[in-house]
């Protein structure tokens, strides 16, 4: 059976095919290793024909309510309020001023990220930022979503969310003295059920920009540059759930493997007899890529069409690791 598919599918690229099948079917097994607890926010494909070794926790890890709801909206209130200028990047407080508002673009340079908008914190917020708010909705309130409308307190809870978060990522990799890039926001745009890109308020209140990008934001399958970042990528997301998807991917050419090979469309829906894990990215949750997860899985953020007949917006705050070649 194998033998056949290799043979068949050899009939388009044949070096790359045999290339991509040999190097799927020699990778070491590593059974021995922790796998992915169970996780109705996890999901793998079940019977693909060339799995990849399993990831283990320390590679891989998904918290789906790593935020409270308040600290979600507070974050996504700041998030929204740097993005459209209101308050600027490298900031020193609510009086600093804003910056200039990001515009909506068509593509990234690379082409990878589609219908977007982005910005990178170059300064922490210090001096009146003092504070925390780690604990803003816990005193048992039935309105546990609302929060105030205060500027610092947003800008309080976006840095010590962004701590908590480094953290967590030292934690994971058990690197005490990890360094790591500024915080970068990156804001993907909706498509409603009508098909155009109208911003909805998702708690923060609309982004703005005009509608003629019709389609949604959407990150295409690579794995993030080794030149300039390091060894991990993790994020929060906001606003609406989305889907993560990882595929088995050649950090040469940073595409996944098996789509390179079978011929198909470059956003094609189904990967056939390829690997994947998909990770449902809710409202306030944590993921978290290292190791082989980094290195030799691409990811991908799909334009999938929920239950409402519209993919939803989406603000994440991603971080990574400096890269041990530089600080850039």
């Amino acid at each position: 059976m194998i033998l056949h598919r290799i043979t068949r599918r050899t009939l388009l690229p044949t070096s790359l095919c045999l290339r991509v099948h040999l190097r799927l079917l020699l990778r070491p097994l590593t059974t021995a290793l922790p796998t992915l607890p169970p996780s109705s926010h996890i999901t793998r494909s079940t019977t693909p024909t060339f799995p990849a070794p399993p990831l283990t926790p320390h590679e891989l890890s998904l918290n789906p309510s790593f935020l409270t709801p308040s600290e979600s909206l507070r974050c996504e209130r700041y998030a929204r309020s740097v993005l459209d200028g209101k308050r600027s990047a490298a900031g020193a407080g609510r009086n600093a001023g804003g910056g200039r508002k990001k515009r909506w673009e068509k593509g990234h340079f690379d082409n990878v990220i589609r219908n977007y908008r982005e910005i990178t914190l170059h300064e922490r917020e210090e001096g009146a930022l003092d504070d925390n708010c780690h604990h803003l909705d816990d005193d048992d309130d039935d309105d546990d979503d609302v929060v105030d409308d205060d500027d610092d307190g947003d800008a309080r809870c976006f840095w010590d969310v962004v701590n908590r978060c480094r953290s967590t990522i030292r934690n994971i990799t058990g690197n005490d003295s990890m360094e790591f890039m500024p915080p970068h926001i990156l804001h993907l745009r909706p498509l409603s059920s009508s098909g155009n890109g109208d911003l909805g308020g998702g708690g923060g209140g609309g982004g703005g920009g005009s509608n003629d990008l019709g389609t949604a934001g959407v990150i295409r399958p690579h794995i993030d540059s080794v030149k300039f970042s390091g060894d991990v990528v993790a994020g929060i997301s906001l606003v609406s759930e989305r889907v993560m998807r990882l595929r088995p991917g050649d950090i040469e050419t940073g595409s996944p493997l098996w789509q390179g090979c079978s011929g198909g469309r470059e956003e094609e829906e189904d990967d056939g007899d390829g690997d994947w894990i998909d990770l449902r990215l809710g409202v306030g949750s944590f993921y978290f890529m290292g190791g082989r997860a980094r290195y030799e899985w691409t990811h991908e953020i799909r334009e999938v069409v929920g239950g409402d007949g519209g993919c939803g917006e989406r603000i994440s705050i991603v971080m990574r690791d400096v890269h041990k070649g530089g600080s850039n």
